[in-house]
């Protein structure tokens, strides 16, 4: 029952994606998103008995996209400084940082962590994740204007 109710939503689901990229109601079009949304379930199954899901996020961290708008405004402000220092003719204080994370390890929710962290951090303009160790928890990322640790970093500690 729980299954049959999961792959009805899902079906649902995409269907409405369909309708969302193709941007035509229409009967053709709701025929042809049963039909690949059918195929793209069937797809999602057979592959993860192939290779099990690894990536499990918390719901509260997908939370964190609700903040992206604010950081990504404040770093545009940051990234204007940057090019008006180099169009000035001076240097960007640009530099590397390293500090610790707590997404060690190769479970689905550690993977879910350090997949989270680099997106948030990386959408802004401030800030790039290079990397992050999975061993000693270690992640190194650059910066246009030093800041402190970026704050999607410091989210997923909690």
């Amino acid at each position: 029952m729980r299954l049959g109710l999961r792959l009805l939503t899902e079906w649902v689901c995409f269907i409405g994606l369909w309708f969302v990229f193709v941007y035509q109601l229409s009967l053709i079009e709701l025929i042809a998103g049963a039909a690949v949304a059918a195929v793209t379930i069937a797809a999602l199954e057979i592959s993860l008995q192939a290779v099990p899901l690894r990536f499990q996020p918390k719901p509260a961290w997908l939370l964190c996209t609700f903040k992206l708008p604010a950081t990504v405004v404040r770093d545009m402000a940051i990234l204007v400084r940057a090019l008006a220092r180099l169009m000035a003719g001076k240097k960007i204080p640009a530099r590397f940082q390293v500090t610790h994370f707590r997404g060690i390890g190769e479970d689905p929710r550690a993977n879910a962590k350090r997949v989270l962290a680099v997106a948030f951090t990386t959408v802004s303009p401030n800030s790039v994740v290079v990397g992050i160790d999975r061993k000693s928890g270690l992640v190194l990322f650059h910066e246009l204007e030093a800041t402190p640790v970026p704050e999607m970093i410091k989210e997923f500690e909690k």
